[in-house]
């Protein structure tokens, strides 16, 4: 039997000779001491034997020195312009958010709900998806936290539903969208 590590490092060797180093995610990081860490000597990793005040500091200015990790970001910019394509999809994400608010709204608003019902569900429906995704595959905090407009956007799409909801006949189509 050919063992999988004389097979496979001919193979790979040069794929990842010519891969970028990529820093790893931040859950999968060794977690860093803290900083009076640093100092103490059962964390040093010289002899525990005295220094001269020069040694030492030498040595304290070389652990403690900070290094600028810039984070890693993943998926659209903030607030891209509406003239690029990230500006497109940044557009559809929220218009995406609007519908699911809007749905939620006039399901709970069918059901009775009052307004802060129709605002709840509405809120949650469009926003339910991501965060689950958030906290149980990514185990990063809620994307709403950071980016407040997906629950402002929500928030109000579902109590404009609710209050333009009486206004509508029923049958009657809202969208009317032209086809040449």
């Amino acid at each position: 039997m050919v063992s999988s590590a004389r097979f496979c490092a001919p193979i790979l060797r040069p794929v990842l000779a010519r891969a970028p180093l990529r820093a790893a995610p931040r859950c999968c990081r060794a977690p860093s001491p803290p900083a009076w860490a640093l100092h103490h000597r059962a964390f040093s990793a010289g002899p525990v034997a005295e220094k001269s005040p020069a040694a030492v500091a030498a040595t304290t200015t070389a652990t403690t020195a900070v290094v600028p990790v810039s984070p890693v970001r993943e998926g659209l910019p903030r607030w891209p312009g509406l003239t690029t394509a990230t500006g497109a999809l940044r557009t559809l994400d929220w218009m995406g958010t609007v519908v699911f608010a809007t749905s939620g709204s006039l399901a709970a608003a069918t059901a009775g709900c009052d307004l802060l019902g129709c605002v709840s569900v509405g809120t949650i429906t469009a926003l339910g998806g991501g965060t689950l995704r958030d906290a149980l595959i990514l185990r990063v905090e809620p994307f709403w936290v950071e980016e407040w407009e997906y629950l402002v956007l929500s928030g109000l799409a579902a109590g404009a539903v609710f209050f333009a909801r009486g206004q509508l006949e029923p049958g009657k189509e809202v969208c009317y969208v032209a086809v040449p």
